[in-house]
């Protein structure tokens, strides 16, 4: 499958899909948020085309990808995340992960394990925990995902748009490219299964990695918008201070959909690691 003329392979892909992958530019791996589809970093992908081979992956039961087993959780989707970049040969071959909102805390879990072969990061828009608990305040209450997560059953068309206009701040809402954004949101938000996003949604509340991060040892390009209603920027601020390979840059006045609002600035921060 092509979008935007990148091709996209479901997370959930066999590692030795990945395997048969040709070339010698490095290769940059998107993976998206909750809710949406590989849509929504095909203009990232756009601008750095020309020095990488770019890669869409989808979550299950997002966008075109099949649901996966009722059982999978966060974690075995940063395993499989870890196995399909160790596939790709040569391992000489640089590989980036560009991972957004659930994409960057599975790209940040995956980098933990030992069996990624990831050579960089750029989290947009990630945390190492979704909600707030002692200890940690830079989430939302678990009530918050709970609530939406109930809510999906019922009035999925209402939660879901609720859900993409939160993405996007007052300053985003000033750009001329909004309008085209926010289209481009609402309309990846509403593809995909939605028993799938729910139970990803769940899965989410649960997943914590905040023990993990000094397992990391590639470098780290963190990328969050100061105006963030969705992940807080304090959560970027943590992660900076508990992972010695990261760097972080605050987008003054951006919300969470920076894939949308702020390509230039993902694709500016993944040459940084090239």
């Amino acid at each position: 499958m092509m979008d935007a003329g990148f091709p996209v392979f479901p997370l959930w892909s066999p590692p030795e899909r990945f395997s048969a992958l040709r070339g010698g530019r490095p290769i940059a791996l998107f993976l998206h948020g909750w809710s949406a589809d590989a849509s929504v970093m095909a203009q990232a992908a756009r601008r750095l085309s020309r020095r990488c081979q770019c890669i869409m992956l989808e979550l299950p039961g997002h966008g075109a990808a099949e649901a996966a087993p009722e059982s999978l959780d966060i974690r075995a989707l940063c395993l499989r995340l870890a196995q399909l970049t160790d596939s790709i040969r040569p391992r000489s071959r640089p590989k980036i992960v560009i991972g957004w909102s659930l994409g960057a805390i599975i790209a940040l879990g995956s980098a933990a394990m030992p069996e990624s072969g990831a050579d960089g990061l750029v989290l947009v828009g990630g945390t190492a925990r979704m909600t707030r608990c002692e200890g940690f305040s830079h989430g939302p209450a678990s009530v918050w995902l709970n609530t939406m997560a109930s809510a999906l059953r019922f009035t999925p068309a209402a939660v879901l748009s609720r859900f993409a206009a939160k993405n996007f701040s007052k300053d985003d809402r000033t750009l001329g490219s909004f309008p085209e954004a926010d289209e481009c949101l609402r309309r990846a938000v509403s593809s995909g299964d939605i028993s799938a996003k729910r139970r990803l949604l769940v899965e989410l509340g649960k997943a914590d990695y905040r023990e993990s991060v000094s397992d990391i040892s590639v470098p780290a390009r963190l990328l969050h918008g100061s105006a963030d209603a969705i992940i807080p920027v304090g959560a970027s601020h943590w992660l900076r201070e508990h992972c010695g390979s990261a760097e972080l840059e605050v987008v003054s006045g951006a919300g969470h959909a920076l894939p949308l609002t702020r390509p230039d600035s993902i694709a500016d921060t993944a040459l940084e690691l090239l």
